[in-house]
């Protein structure tokens, strides 16, 4: 059995999603995700307050549940970096993995991480395309009008990630923060490639957006007026013929699962603050970076 502990926002469990779907298919085992850190994260507080939203997807061959308190004991015993292997399952920390190999050869595993490595998606993206889409009955009339709208050729998804990125120090010196020379740089880039008809802007400071961001094309600011969930603006976003993305996983994914055959995604060189080799990792080739 592979277990796949979920974890962090939208973008995140996605990529937690598509590691252990992709994993599970090739050993033919059966996959459960450990949904147990929204409960802790909802009574400690103890990180940027996150929502399961995995479950309003149409994901398939798999089980999300509470798992029993010996996997968190597992998490904590595994502090120095070794498989804790008192239990018939190996935990598997990403942080302390030195062979990757170590994820195949093990038939029974908890894996803790984020596995952000877009190479591992690609052999199950049509599975994931088909996947990874949002229950129509829980999708709201503003949201279906924004996706035909979105939808248009020459529309531009530009996502500002913000939020604890500003607020809180350690968050800020690990991801880094996406200038504003970044976005107008990626504006004109695409002026000099496409037709932009319309920028569709998301971000979670959209005031600060406003007060900032300076551009004379059409621009529909995805704010608190359309009263959009974050799967809703996630589904909207992703609809987008071409895309200026943050160094976010949330707009990552909106990205990647778009088929416009002709897009164009700009993100950012530098994935990371503290981590100058993780946008090889993480962005695909044919990617512009900036």
């Amino acid at each position: 059995m592979i277990i796949v502990r979920l974890k962090g926002g939208l973008g995140n469990q996605f990529f937690q999603y598509g590691f252990g779907r992709a994993l599970s298919i090739m050993k033919s085992s059966q996959l459960v995700f450990d949904k147990t850190w929204y409960f802790v994260n909802a009574l400690t507080k103890s990180a940027t307050p996150r929502r399961l939203v995995l479950n309003k997807f149409w994901i398939r061959d798999c089980s999300i549940r509470l798992m029993p308190v010996k996997y968190c004991m597992m998490e904590k015993r595994n502090r120095s970096g070794t498989f804790f292997r008192k239990s018939k399952t190996t935990f598997i920390n990403e942080d302390k993995l030195k062979n990757t190999d170590d994820i195949y050869n093990i038939d029974n595993a908890y894996f803790d991480g984020y596995w952000q490595q877009y190479s591992r998606l690609n052999r199950i993206r049509n599975l994931l395309v088909e996947e990874v889409v949002p229950k129509a009955s829980l999708l709201s009339r503003n949201c279906e009008r924004l996706v035909k709208e979105s939808s248009e050729p020459g529309s531009v998804a530009i996502h500002f990630r913000r939020g604890d990125y500003v607020t809180d120090v350690r968050t800020s010196n690990y991801h880094g923060l996406c200038s504003t020379d970044y976005y107008n740089s990626s504006i004109e880039y695409l002026r000099r490639r496409i037709s932009i008809k319309r920028l569709f802007v998301f971000s979670d400071d959209i005031e600060w957006v406003r007060d900032n961001f300076m551009c004379n094309l059409p621009i529909t600011y995805i704010d608190d007026s359309f009263n959009l969930n974050d799967v809703e603006a996630f589904w909207v976003m992703s609809k987008c013929s071409h895309f200026v993305i943050a160094n976010s996983s949330f707009s990552w994914w909106a990205a990647w699962l778009s088929n416009n055959t002709n897009k164009i995604v700009i993100a950012p060189k530098k994935w990371l603050a503290c981590d100058s080799n993780k946008a090889d990792q993480i962005l695909p080739d044919d990617w512009i970076r900036i």
